[in-house]
């Protein structure tokens, strides 16, 4: 019926019943999308439901019909999509010259595509440059809330890693620090919960990244770069961010030109683990040290420090004393350490903690003459009078030496000759006889 009225046979008999072309494409909001939905779908399953049927480059061209009718787009005809055809040719597929466009339909996520990595690499005819088709599929396309669907919270990284893997297209070109990244991902806390226990709501890479905006860390607009990491991680740990975005971290709080710490510096990308573990508690000192070295060199010499040196846990790390995401400045009534709470934050391991207890000095150091000038002065005193005893005793050692040599010599001697002497003979006995 449709092509009959196309090729205008039936205009000239039946042209008062027949329907307008406005009545199918709305006139002022045309869309390719609708030129061509008179299209049936079995007219083109008369070929491509046959399994035997290929491109000249020899990809098999067979649609499954069931496929399609399981899929997202079960209502979308053939032609909606492979919007070139011609539905008055014998062969209307023989119009087609260029690839399917889901912008068509899907205007603001291509939006997002093209301006992502990806999207700048397909514009740049990169061949590893992943298309909607490597993500979605073809025909069989289906929600992010099917299971067995690809783009489903537990296959996500599978889907990823596919390019990203160690060794894969992606992976190649990547010039960063971080490698084994799908791997370290899937051991850690984030992957662990999606790919053991199931829990859907985790991180995934799509979480992070996004899933049609992906951009590299060093673009200001990347979900990942250091200034947009809190909101990213505060998409699922909010009360978190509150109170980070408040802490002397936060660049909203603490005005410098230097890079004040993030989500990802503390607990990492990609292996992040439980703050309850021993290995996350013994390495923490550590990440804190990175940017408060001189600090963290006072830490370790102190009783805390050295304990935890030795693999000791249960002692206090920085996060004890100052706060993990809320630290503020000592001197801030909010601080742990400020003089109301300094008290209550030593009481947490020392139940019996006094305000003379808690002025002990945590970081004292003998190093620093200005802030410490009584233990600095005390400290190498008692180093100068030790170093001069030593010195002292040593120099009268050496002296005494060869005079001690020679009386061990003499001592010899006199052993000797008195070992060579002969023997006295006895006294004799007055009393003998009586």
């Amino acid at each position: 019926m449709h092509r009959k009225t196309i090729r205008g046979e039936l205009w000239e008999k039946e042209a008062n019943v027949l329907p307008a072309c406005v009545d199918c494409h709305q006139p002022h909001k045309v869309r390719k999308v609708f030129y061509t939905q008179g299209m049936a779908d079995a007219d083109c399953l008369r070929c491509h439901a046959d399994e035997r049927l290929k491109a000249s480059d020899g990809r098999i061209l067979q649609v499954h019909a069931a496929e399609l009718a399981g899929s997202r787009h079960s209502k979308t005809a053939c032609s909606q999509c492979h919007s070139e055809v011609n539905a008055s040719r014998v062969r209307p597929c023989e119009t087609i010259k260029k690839k399917v466009d889901c912008s068509s339909c899907h205007a603001e996520i291509a939006q997002q595509y093209q301006r992502s990595k990806h999207g700048q690499l397909l514009a740049a005819n990169d061949a590893n440059a992943p298309t909607c088709r490597e993500c979605h599929g073809t025909h069989g396309i289906l929600g992010r809330q099917n299971p067995v669907s690809a783009t489903f919270a537990t296959n996500v990284p599978a889907l990823c890693a596919r390019c990203h893997r160690e060794g894969q297209k992606a992976a190649l070109r990547y010039t960063g620090r971080q490698h084994e990244i799908t791997q370290h991902y899937t051991e850690s806390i984030h992957g662990k919960g999606l790919l053991k226990s199931g829990l859907t709501v985790t991180a995934t890479c799509t979480n992070c990244h996004t899933a049609h905006g992906v951009l590299p860390r060093t673009d200001p607009e990347s979900t990942v770069n250091p200034k947009n990491v809190p909101a990213t991680c505060g998409k699922c740990h909010h009360g978190i961010q509150e109170q980070f975005v408040q802490s002397i971290h936060s660049a909203s709080v603490t005005r410098t030109g230097q890079e004040l710490p993030v989500c990802s510096d503390c607990h990492s990308a990609h292996t992040i683990r439980r703050t309850d573990e021993d290995g996350f508690k013994l390495d923490i000192m550590n990440k804190c040290g990175r940017c408060h070295a001189e600090i963290a060199k006072t830490y370790f010499d102190t009783y805390h420090g050295k304990v935890s040196r030795l693999g000791y846990t249960k002692t206090a790390k920085c996060y004890d004393c100052h706060g993990a995401h809320d630290i503020q400045k000592v001197t801030d009534p909010r601080s742990h350490l400020s003089r109301a709470n300094v008290v209550a934050t030593c009481r947490k391991c020392h139940s019996d903690a006094t305000r003379r207890f808690a002025g002990y000095l945590t970081h004292a150091t003998h190093h620093d003459p200005k802030k410490y000038p009584f233990l600095f002065w005390s400290f190498w005193g008692m180093t100068a009078l030790l170093v001069g005893t030593f010195v002292v005793g040593g120099v009268h050692t050496l002296l005494w030496l060869p005079r001690a040599v020679e009386m061990r010599r003499e001592l010899r001697a006199e052993e000797r000759r008195a070992a060579q002497a002969p023997s006295a003979p006895p006294p004799e006995d007055n009393h003998a006889g009586r």
